[in-house]
């Protein structure tokens, strides 16, 4: 049975979940935290499952287990772009998978005039995850100026940024995927309209499981393959007018809530793929 090195900084409800399963099909499995264990660790390790909450901790961490030439689930590469919207839109946008028309502003200037070359009503997204409650919607030429204002007063440079995209029109459907090792394990959905309309801030609804839509699959292929993960999740979504486009992939799933919309384990088919990988 190969080793298993779960890394993390936090032990939430996913990390917990993930060790009791290793636990549960008897595999050995070290528990790496990255604030007491330098890396990477002296044992012969041969499958890491990256899951520190801290974005610069996952992604140095799975640098360092990506050195030893074991399963890095996920590389640092795909963490890399999963984190930073700038270069998961253009990364994806390389590959030529679609995603919202998208304007990236490194300046205030920049920020207004990308603003008045897409149109209005636009989002205003910051270029970090984890910064989400930075996203601003703008309907005027005023809000535009307040928010690239407040913005260049952020003491983070990248915060500074801007990702400046068009408000999608007509009814929405947000699928979320989860992608393993080459496959798609289940998908939820928000139905429409209640959904997706609020520009940056959706309205709150929960997703219900839904069927596999091979247009939606298609595009968490693709999305998979262009940023070379193993473990993602990529939100669709879906309108009559416009189509289906790709608006985050995230390298660090919630597995346990992802479970409770889906109806499908997902923590025990993840293990499983991790352990059947490694053994190939």
């Amino acid at each position: 049975m190969p080793y298993v090195a779960l890394v993390y900084d936090v032990l939430g409800p996913d990390e917990k979940a993930l060790y009791a399963e290793l636990r549960r099909v008897g595999a050995p499995v070290v528990l790496l935290n990255v604030s007491s264990s330098p890396l990477p660790p002296r044992a012969q390790i041969e499958a890491a499952i990256i899951r520190p909450r801290n974005h610069l901790k996952a992604l140095h961490a799975a640098a360092a287990m990506w050195s030893e030439r074991c399963l890095t689930v996920n590389p640092w590469y795909a963490l890399a772009c999963a984190t930073d919207r700038v270069l998961m839109y253009s990364v994806l946008r390389r590959y030529s998978v679609p995603v919202p028309k998208t304007l990236i502003a490194l300046a205030p200037e920049s920020m207004l005039r990308a603003v008045e070359e897409l149109g209005l009503p636009a989002i205003d997204r910051s270029p970090l995850k984890g910064w989400e409650r930075l996203d601003s919607c703008i309907y005027d030429r005023e809000t535009a100026r307040i928010v690239a204002e407040h913005r260049s007063l952020m003491r983070v440079p990248a915060l500074q940024h801007h990702v400046i995209q068009v408000c999608p029109r007509g009814d929405l459907v947000e699928y979320e995927c989860l992608y393993a090792f080459g496959e798609v394990l289940a998908c939820t959905k928000r139905p429409a309209p209640g959904c997706c309309r609020g520009c940056a801030h959706p309205v709150e609804c929960s997703p219900e499981p839904a069927r596999q839509e091979p247009e939606v699959e298609e595009l968490v292929h693709r999305s998979a393959e262009a940023l070379q993960g193993v473990l993602l999740t990529t939100r669709v979504w879906r309108s009559e007018l416009e189509g289906c486009v790709v608006v985050d992939v995230d390298a660090m799933p919630e597995l346990v809530e992802f479970a409770k919309h889906s109806g499908v384990n997902v923590v025990r088919t993840v293990v499983g793929r991790v352990l059947e990988s490694v053994r190939k």
